[in-house]
């Protein structure tokens, strides 16, 4: 008030102070952005769960360097040197059944061939539909890039598939003719002998394909079953259940002929263990008649 006074130069008795109207709305509180902790940020988007999943149940890789693979391995690995040397024309068919681990095999050429080659991988069905939706979307100029100006490696799949469909093998013949053209290499696989396949595709496209390296894949020996056993008893941690010798060497004479199928056989014997805490000579029979329908003598030993 004193202060009032000498402002004004006369004496103020009193002052009213008004109180500043409030809203019915309750005054909201600043905010802070605070960063969120790593657990509750959206992931990365990566592979697909369920190829993932795929991948950890399947067969590694690492696996299939019995002696019994050795020399499928060695041949493809000196097969892809040449990719490396830039040598021309190059072609290899791997045949073999369903599961016997083809794609296992090409997938190890990421691994023997430079890094500067870029490779192509597709199977006989993918490479149809985009060819198709190259037609349909009028961009058939980015197929031919992706599939004959740029691969120095291209690998097609099940080449099988091509059976009926003689659109695909004409735009197959003259992607790979492209390709061989100008020094690049093709890798196909397939389940049936390319005996079998003359009748079944273009002459022309069979001609190219089988002009060079060609192999089987073997059938999977005690060395790779004993691998294959170990790895699966400590992924699935049975690895102490209790389990006759005579029985165990009993299931690894049952005749099973690819990879995927042992996998497979060792996938129930695992179960029936997991849950019966042990197997006896029934369990062995049963898996005869899942895995081997053919007679099989239970006297027989080891393979």
């Amino acid at each position: 008030l004193a202060t009032l006074e000498k402002a004004f130069k006369k004496p103020i008795l009193s002052i009213q102070i008004r109180k500043p109207k409030t809203s019915d709305a309750p005054v909201r509180a600043p905010q802070i952005q605070v960063p969120l902790p790593l657990t509750t940020r959206r992931a990365p988007e990566g592979p697909n769960p369920l190829e993932v999943e795929k991948e950890r149940r399947g067969i590694p890789p690492s696996l299939l360097i019995s002696p019994a693979f050795a020399e499928s391995n060695e041949l493809l690995k000196r097969w892809s040197q040449g990719i490396n040397a830039d040598q021309r024309s190059q072609c290899v068919w791997i045949h073999g059944d369903s599961g016997s681990g083809k794609t296992s095999l090409v997938r190890q050429l990421n691994r023997w061939v430079r890094l500067e080659k870029k490779i192509v991988s597709v199977d006989v069905m993918s490479f149809f539909h985009e060819w198709r939706r190259s037609i349909e979307t009028k961009d058939q100029l980015s197929f031919i890039r992706k599939y004959r100006k740029e691969p120095d490696l291209l690998i097609l799949e099940n080449i099988d598939d091509l059976q009926g469909k003689p659109g695909t093998q004409q735009e197959l013949l003259y992607t790979v003719s492209a390709l061989l053209d100008r020094g690049a290499c093709v890798a196909v696989t397939s389940p049936t002998h390319p005996a079998q396949l003359p009748e079944l595709i273009d002459p022309a496209l069979y001609s190219r394909l089988h002009s060079g390296l060609a192999f089987g894949m073997p059938v999977p020996d005690r060395a790779f079953k004993e691998s294959l056993w170990r790895h699966l008893l400590a992924q699935h941690a049975v690895a102490e259940a209790p389990i006759d010798l005579v029985i165990l060497e009993r299931i690894f004479a049952i005749p099973v002929n690819t990879a995927r199928k042992t996998h497979s056989l060792f996938i129930n014997v695992i179960g029936r263990l997991s849950y019966k805490q042990g197997l006896d000579m029934s369990d062995v029979s049963e898996l005869i008649g899942k895995h081997a329908p053919a007679p099989v003598s239970l006297t027989g030993g080891s393979m």
